[in-house]
C-alpha cells in the first residue's frame, strides 16, 4: 500500500482519451453542481461520472462518522452483484483504528494506492468474530474481486469528511495523471456537499422566515377578523334583546362579510402552505393551481392568458410567482376584487407579466413611500431580475401592474432551447 503526497503518484503512461475527455465534461459536472437536484442524485451522478471515466472497475464514497465509529457508504456505482448490501462498516474492522488496512485508506489525508489487494492478506475482518455476516461478506466481496484500490480524501470545509475509493479488478499501475484526475472528482463531490450544507442552511432560514410570515399575517388578518366577529355577535345579540331588529340585520350582514373575508384569507394562508407544484410542473401550471385553489373558490372570476412562453430558468420562474402571488395576494385581501387576469407573454423584444384586477384600486404615491401592499418585496424582485416595474392605479378603477423584462437576457440566462408552454387553464 502506497501512501502518496496530494496530486503525485508512480509515473505511468500520459492521460488517456478518457481523461480528457473528463476534463473537457466538468463544465457539465459543475452544472449539475449547481443544480436543484437533492444531494444524494448529485452524488449518485458524480460517483457514477467518476466510475465511467476514469476507466475504474467500481466507485464508492465512505463517509466517517466517528461518533458511531462507522463507515457509511453514501453513494456507490459498478459493485459487483455479489456484494451484500451494507449501509456503512465500523472502524477498527480489520486490525484497529491505527494498523487496519481499512481504515488506513479512509481515514488517511493523502491518495492512497493499493496495487494488489491480495498481497496484503484477507483482511483480517474475514475472520473476525464480532463482525455481522454481511459485513464480513463486503470484505469478502472487496478481496476476491478488486486487486488495485485508488482511494482519495474528501476534504469538506477543513474537514476531513471521508474518502472516494475507485476500484480495480485487475493489478494495475496507476499514473499520476489518473491519480490527479480522481483527486478532481474527490474536490467536486466536497464541493457538491458543502454546497448542499449551505442550501439546507438557506432552506432552514428560510423556514422560519415563512413561519414568522405566517405568525404575523395571522395576527394581522385573521386574528383581528375573528376578534371583530366576537364583537359584532355581542353587539348583535344585545341588539336583539333590546328589540332594534333593522340594527341586528345590519350586524348579521356585517358578521358575513368578514366572516367570507376570513375565510378567503385562510384559504390562502393554507395554499401557501401547502408545497409548491412550482419547480414540478412548471409556472403556468402553479399558477393555474393557485388561482383555482384560492381565487375561483372565492368566488372570484381568474383567468391566465399566456402567448409566446418558453421555458424559463427556475430562478427566474421563482421569482415571477412570487412576484404574481404578491399581486394577487393584495388583489384578495385589500382590493375586494370580483374578477383578476395575469398574462405573460413573450416577444423578441420583452417579456411581460401583468395582473389586473377590477377592484377598489388606490393611489400608489400615497403608499409607495410606507411600502404598503408589498410593494418594497415586488420593486426588489423586479431590479434583482433588472426590470422595469409601473403600477397603474386609481380609486374605484382596479390596479393593474406591469413587469417588463428584457427578452434576451431572459432566454440566454435559460440555458437551452426555447419551448412553447401551453396553457392549461
Amino acid at each position: 500500500m502506497l501512501d502518496l503526497p496530494p496530486a503525485q503518484a508512480r509515473r505511468g503512461s500520459e492521460p488517456s482519451a478518457g481523461q480528457r475527455q473528463v476534463a473537457e465534461g466538468l463544465s457539465d459536472i459543475l452544472t449539475v453542481l449547481n443544480s436543484d437536484r437533492t444531494l444524494q442524485s448529485i452524488l449518485d451522478y458524480l460517483v457514477s461520472q467518476a466510475q465511467a471515466l476514469t476507466a475504474s472497475d467500481a466507485c464508492v464514497l465512505y463517509r466517517l462518522d466517528r461518533e458511531a465509529g462507522m463507515v457509511l457508504i453514501e453513494a456507490q456505482a459498478g459493485l459487483v452483484a455479489a456484494f451484500a448490501p451494507v449501509a456503512g462498516l465500523p472502524l477498527a474492522a480489520d486490525g484497529g483504528l491505527q494498523a487496519g488496512m481499512f481504515d488506513g485508506w479512509v481515514l488517511n489525508e493523502r491518495p492512497v494506492v493499493c496495487l494488489d489487494t491480495a498481497a496484503v492478506g484477507a483482511l483480517q475482518a474475514l475472520s473476525d468474530p464480532q463482525l455481522t455476516p454481511a459485513t464480513r461478506a463486503w470484505f469478502a466481496g472487496l478481496v476476491a474481486h478488486y486487486r488495485t484500490l485508488l482511494s482519495v480524501p474528501l476534504i469538506v470545509k477543513q474537514t476531513h469528511y471521508g474518502s472516494l475509493g475507485l476500484y480495480y479488478m485487475a493489478p494495475r499501475d496507476l499514473s499520476e495523471g489518473e491519480v490527479a484526475l480522481a483527486m478532481t472528482f474527490g474536490s467536486q463531490l466536497a464541493l457538491a456537499i458543502e454546497n448542499a450544507r449551505l442550501r439546507l442552511a438557506a432552506e432552514r432560514a428560510a423556514i422560519l422566515q415563512e413561519r414568522s410570515r405566517v405568525a404575523r399575517d395571522l395576527h394581522d388578518s385573521v386574528t383581528q377578523s375573528l376578534y371583530s366577529l366576537t364583537l359584532l355577535a355581542e353587539a348583535a345579540r344585545r341588539l336583539a334583546v333590546a328589540g332594534d331588529l333593522p340594527q341586528v340585520q345590519d350586524a348579521i350582514t356585517r358578521l358575513g362579510e368578514i366572516g367570507h373575508q376570513a375565510l378567503k384569507e385562510m384559504r390562502l394562508m393554507v395554499y401557501e402552505l401547502r408545497p409548491l407544484i412550482l419547480r414540478r410542473e412548471g409556472l403556468v401550471r402553479a399558477l393555474n393551481q393557485r388561482l383555482e385553489t384560492v381565487e375561483r373558490r372565492a368566488g372570484i372570476e381568474a383567468h391566465l392568458v399566456t402567448k409566446g412562453l418558453v421555458s424559463l430558468p427556475p430562478g427566474l420562474e421563482d421569482q415571477l410567482y412570487h412576484l404574481i402571488q404578491e399581486a394577487l395576494n393584495n388583489a384578495l385581501k385589500h382590493a375586494a376584487a370580483t374578477a383578476v387576469q395575469v398574462r405573460i407573454e413573450l416577444t423578441d423584444r420583452d417579456l411581460q407579466v401583468e395582473v389586473a384586477d377590477n377592484g377598489k384600486g388606490f393611489v400608489p404615491r400615497m403608499v409607495t413611500d410606507g411600502g404598503g401592499l408589498g410593494l418594497i418585496s415586488m420593486r426588489e424582485r423586479v431590479e434583482e431580475l433588472g426590470g422595469e416595474l409601473v403600477i397603474a392605479s386609481s380609486p374605484g378603477e382596479g390596479t393593474r401592474i406591469l413587469v417588463a423584462l428584457d427578452a434576451p437576457s431572459t432566454l440566454d440566462a435559460a440555458g437551452a432551447a426555447p419551448k412553447e408552454i401551453k396553457d392549461d387553464g
